[in-house]
């Protein structure tokens, strides 16, 4: 009787997670004269549930730029210290490459795209903006509205091509600069 109640119970509770996923669940239970010995469980994903990722990563900055069919134009060290660690694209109608830049404890991933005004970044919780223009082009800034992380996105349009650039734990000095002056040399 035991083994009977934990198995009831056992399916009960499957059977209420399967309406609740992506998953279908089958269930059956293999018994003998004494109850079930064997609770089997199958689960197969739904065609069409799983959502593709969009990233595909690269070696090198070389194949990303052939992957998107635009140039990314940036040097692989920024500031003598900011080194490319990886490279990404999405595709689809506008297709992204993205680098990350890592120096130590400093972290900036740069992002760019074919089209202007664009914020391309992903970043959606910086709040504050701070409006310049440099070289006839306008560079928005945007910061965590009371946060005290240093966290600063920048988005830029330049020359036909949208850019971000975030840096998770803001920069060491003013080596932003140099990420600014890369993107608007080319």
């Amino acid at each position: 009787m035991k083994n009977i109640t934990i198995a009831t119970l056992s399916i009960a509770i499957l059977i209420s997670l399967a309406g609740c996923g992506r998953k279908d669940v089958s269930i059956g239970i293999i018994g003998g004269a004494d109850g079930p010995t064997e609770i089997i469980i199958s689960d197969k994903e739904k065609d069409g549930a799983n959502v593709s990722n969009p990233w595909s990563d690269w070696n090198s900055v070389t194949e990303a730029e052939n992957a998107a069919g635009f140039s990314f134009g940036l040097p692989e060290t920024i500031e003598g210290s900011y080194v490319a660690e990886s490279y990404r694209t999405m595709s689809g109608e506008t297709p992204i490459i993205e680098v990350t830049y890592a120096d130590e404890d400093w972290t900036v991933v740069v992002r760019k795209a074919p089209g202007e005004d664009q914020d391309i970044s992903g970043i959606y919780d910086h709040n504050d903006v701070q409006t310049e223009w440099r070289n006839g082009e306008q560079i928005t800034y945007y910061r965590q509205h009371d946060s005290k992380s240093g966290s600063l996105k920048i988005v830029i349009s330049d020359d036909g091509y949208s850019w971000s650039v975030y840096a998770p734990n803001g920069f060491w000095g003013g080596s932003w600069d140099g990420f600014m002056i890369s993107i608007f040399e080319q």
